[in-house]
Parts: structure tokens; sequence; C-alpha cells
């Protein structure tokens, strides 16, 4: 049986297909970087960005009926969470494209993001961190069971949108980035239970921070990094180093303008948590909420 999993983010809106339960990989994935998140007005997502959910949606159907998709489900995150109009939303969705969207809460966002990300490492304990569009989990664990969950209703496109004039933050716009996450990220290695330091991350600026570390280094291993190369490539971002943004624009042009703000949600909640490299996954919320679907 094919499986069509569609994650509505803040960001990006993207369609994998799996073959039965093997989440390690995709028949076919498909990613519209749609950034709801900037169409919200008053708490509420507007007409233009209502609009662009249905016409990117849409866009997916036909891509499933090619497909011969045989279940498709469809879930959104802070996405439409953070909304207020999120019943209207849902209702046009289903009037307009025939979607049933099932909106998940933060706490399962956090608990499903672990499931998904688990499938990939056997570590004992420590913590999983998805950073999305607009909002980011921390989930820590021990001996295969989750032991607390921290949600920060901040992402890499809200946080860009809240500080940045331009494309790029400038060096004023940076410390402010930085004085507003130190204050708003209130955990330590001791509130989240931290008996190991094995961080798994998750989520597109994490892996976009990899690939963009892996290109700029000359890397050939798997996309694990450390602290230091997060801060180094935030500073050559922030001086707009050719380099830097030629790799960036080859790399994830898609994320030009969110993944100083990214990577900065990362580098805070590593400090904070006294932790250092970052394992990253391949696999994560998609693949934990399908399991889930596919287990019941």
């Amino acid at each position: 049986m094919n499986y069509g999993v569609i994650d509505i983010g803040s960001n990006t809106i993207r369609l994998n297909v799996y073959k039965d339960d093997k989440l390690n990989k995709t028949l076919f994935s498909k990613k519209n970087v749609a950034g709801l998140a900037s169409y919200i007005d008053n708490g509420k997502l507007n007409e233009r960005g209502i609009k662009k959910l249905v016409k990117v949606l849409n866009s997916h159907k036909k891509l499933l009926n090619f497909l011969s998709v045989d279940k498709v489900f469809l879930f959104a995150t802070a996405s439409l969470r953070n909304v207020s109009n999120h019943k209207e939303i849902i209702k046009t969705v289903k009037k307009e494209t025939n979607f049933d969207i099932e909106l998940i809460s933060d706490k399962d966002e956090a608990n499903l993001g672990y499931l998904g990300a688990c499938q990939n490492y056997n570590f004992k304990s420590g913590i999983t961190l998805d950073i999305g569009g607009g909002s980011t989990e921390v989930v820590s664990f021990e001996n295969g069971k989750v032991t607390d969950i921290y949600n920060l209703d901040e992402g890499s496109l809200s946080i860009y949108t809240k500080f940045t004039d331009g494309v790029l933050p400038d060096v004023g716009e940076y410390r402010k980035i930085g004085k507003y996450l130190e204050s708003k990220i209130d955990i330590t290695e001791k509130s989240m239970n931290l008996k190991e330091k094995n961080v798994i991350g998750m989520g597109g600026s994490i892996r976009a921070v990899g690939n963009i570390l892996q290109e700029m280094n000359g890397w050939y291993h798997n996309l694990d990094y450390d602290l230091e190369d997060i801060l180094d490539l935030q500073r050559r971002i922030v001086v707009q180093d050719p380099q830097a943004l030629k790799i960036i624009l080859q790399v994830v042009p898609e994320r030009i303008h969110t993944i100083t703000a990214g990577s900065m949600i990362l580098s805070t909640i590593l400090k904070k948590l006294n932790c250092d490299t970052v394992h990253v996954s391949n696999i994560g919320l998609r693949e934990g909420y399908l399991l889930n679907k596919i287990s019941k």
C-alpha cells in the first residue's frame, strides 16, 4: 500500500509518498515554499494565504491521483494552530480540495517528531529537536520514553518576519534576535531532565544547516555538526561572506532568508542545554505521524 502524507508547515508544505511502512525511503517527495506565516494579519491567515494553501494542495492532489496513492493524510502544525480562523480554513480546504486537515497540538507534534527521529538512532537517552517555520519542539527521552517536552512558539520564519527588514539580517538585527531568543528560551539541562547529551535534530532548518556546512567544508560524512560550526556559519552570513552566500543559494536557495534565524534558535538551545553535537535525522515528524496512523 502507498501512503501519502502532506505536512502543512508555516514555511513549507511538503508531500511525501511512502511504500508500506518503509519510512526511511520515500517513493516521491515534493516541497512548496508557501510561507504561510507571512500571510498572517492580526492573528488570522488572510485571504491570500488561504488561496495559496488551497492552490498548493490542489497541485498535490493532481500528483497523488497520478501516483495512485492508496491513503492520504494531511496535518497542520503551528501554521494553522496559531491562527484564530483555523476552523474556517479547514472548512474552506475541505470544500475546495476535499482534503481533511488534522490540526495537531504542540504536544502531539513533539511526541510524533520524537517517534519518527528515534527510528534512526538507538540512543538510550537525550533530546530530539525540531525547528519548524512557526514553532520549535524539544523532547527529552530516557529508555525509550519521553520525559519532558518544551515548546517554543517561534520558528525560523516567524523570527525572520519579526526582526528582519531585508533578505538577510544586518548586525543590529542579528543582535536583537540573539537577545530575544536568550530571554525567550527558558530551558536548562536540569529542567529538561537531560541525562546524556545526545541531540537528534530534524526539520528543514537543521537539515539545511547540515547541507550548507557539508558543502562549505567539503565534508563527505553524514550531516552531524557542532555548535562552533553553527556559530561560524552565522558569522559568515552576518558579514555577508560571498562564498557562504553563494553556497547557501546553491544548496538551499529557498531558505536564504530564514537560515540565520533557524540556526540561531538551534545554537541558543544547544548553549542553554550545554550540548555541542547535533545528530541530523533524515526522518522526523511526517514519518512519526504516519507510523502512528499505520499502528492504529
